[in-house]
């Protein structure tokens, strides 16, 4: 896929706002979560557009320190698009400071990435579009939280959204690399379209022992049973005479942020890192992989109703 480092909303016209997200996840080896976050809006509209970077450094016994930074959009420069004064990210580093929160880190030894949303839906106008840029990185550097800078080693996800409209009602996204039987790592997606109540579309992708199973197509798509909210997560998924089956529940409560999307309400999203999910491979002539952790990040998301588009931090 293309090197999220060139922006897809440098091709925009004018015609219609255009909202573009890199991010990285690390579940880093001392037990904290990392979750850093860059947004472009491009918009006619000069109060709508801009360009916001922000962290999420969160632990089992402290909780979520949240760390919000808003910078203008400016122009894509030679240096590295997704830079703004305070931040930079790319496939290969990011480096950056938010309130009293600065991290100087490298990723390597990538995985490949997973388009997990058919090309005819954003061609078709139905939605963003999303795809990991990197479903696993080693990550190593260091991380300051005002005491002076830390060395931090880790892995993490790279994940990539754009497109001119956002239509989704409410998703849940699972992140995993820190398995107790096997050296694996899964990625998992379910969102509503256009209403809370249209059917489910979910998306699943599991690198385990060098294969790459995948449930991404059309067909998966659709058939793929799912059920998910506030409490968890439930799919299951088959191809091929393969089936992949996915249990998830947050570990505890997460950062709830804000994301505005004029003129739609606004999203509320709990990300919760330290989740619990087990995973149930079947393939023909094989006996059942169970894989389990307590190590996942799981992420959950709704549009706001009125009462609540006033709560959590504003995260777009």
């Amino acid at each position: 896929m293309t090197d999220p480092t060139t922006p897809r909303w440098t091709a925009w016209a004018g015609e219609a706002s255009f909202d573009e997200v890199l991010f990285v996840e690390m579940a880093l080896h001392d037990g904290r979560r990392l979750w850093l976050r860059h947004t472009l809006r491009a918009d006619r509209d000069v109060d709508a557009a801009g360009r916001r970077v922000w962290a999420v450094l969160s632990d089992a016994t402290s909780g979520a320190v949240v760390h919000l930074r808003r910078a203008p959009l400016g122009e894509p420069d030679d240096g590295g698009s997704w830079r703004a004064p305070d931040a930079f990210l790319s496939a290969h580093a990011a480096h950056g400071r938010c309130g009293d929160l600065a991290w100087d880190l490298t990723f390597a030894n990538a995985r490949p990435g997973h388009a997990h949303v058919p090309r005819w839906m954003t061609t078709l106008g139905l939605g963003r579009t999303y795809a990991s840029h990197a479903l696993r990185v080693d990550v190593r550097g260091t991380l300051d939280t005002g005491r002076g800078p830390q060395p931090v080693t880790g892995r993490g996800v790279i994940g990539h959204i754009h497109g001119r409209r956002n239509r989704t009602a409410a998703w849940t996204w699972a992140w995993a690399s820190e398995f107790v039987e096997s050296e694996a790592t899964f990625e998992g997606l379910t969102a509503r379209i256009g209403s809370p109540r249209a059917p489910a579309l979910t998306s699943l992708v599991l690198d385990l022992d060098g294969e790459r199973h995948a449930f991404s197509d059309t067909a998966s798509l659709v058939t793929t049973w799912s059920t998910f909210g506030h409490d968890g997560w439930r799919a299951q998924a088959s191809r091929r005479g393969v089936r992949l089956t996915v249990e998830a529940r947050p570990g505890g409560p997460g950062s709830t942020l804000r994301y505005d999307d004029p003129p739609n309400a606004p999203i509320l999203c709990t990300n919760a890192a330290g989740a619990w999910l087990r995973l149930q491979l079947h393939r023909p002539g094989k006996p059942t992989h169970t894989l389990s952790t307590h190590a996942a990040t799981l992420e959950f998301a709704r549009r706001a109703d009125a009462e609540a588009r006033a709560s959590g931090e504003s995260g777009d």
